[in-house]
């Protein structure tokens, strides 16, 4: 199947698969994998819409998307805390950004998470330079 289709299967099928594909699509394709629990649920918050993922959900979908080729997962240090001493984590990478985002521009949600983020950052920024 190609990428398009692929895509389109999981949104209509709904589930973590597909709210990480449209979270990574609008992080212009990369998170650490330690991350996107709190991601998706700040993205269902700001969608009104409800789609608790823990984080073996989140590891068990990563796990699939990798298997169908849409994201690579590395195993990588990152600095983390005050300390700022390494820690191990994954780094998802969407293996095909483009694609990815020409895949989703007819997914209703995907459309209004990355206005919404769009928005509120546009907001922030103007608000910060008022003040």
């Amino acid at each position: 199947m190609n990428l398009e289709t692929v895509v389109q299967k999981l949104c209509d099928e709904g589930g973590v698969e597909a709210d990480i594909l449209r979270l990574l699509a609008a992080q212009n394709g990369v998170s650490w994998g330690s991350e996107l629990s709190i991601d998706l649920t700040e993205m269902n918050d700001l969608l009104g819409t409800t789609s608790p993922a823990s984080v073996k959900d989140v590891e068990t979908a990563l796990k699939k998307l990798a298997s169908e080729g849409l994201v690579s997962l590395e195993k990588r240090k990152k600095a983390a805390g005050v300390s700022g001493e390494p820690v191990s984590d994954v780094l998802v990478t969407v293996c095909d950004l483009h694609g990815l985002r020409l895949a989703l521009t007819r997914d209703e949600s995907y459309r209004r998470y990355s206005y919404e983020r769009y928005s509120r950052i546009k907001d922030a920024l103007e608000k910060k330079g008022q003040g």
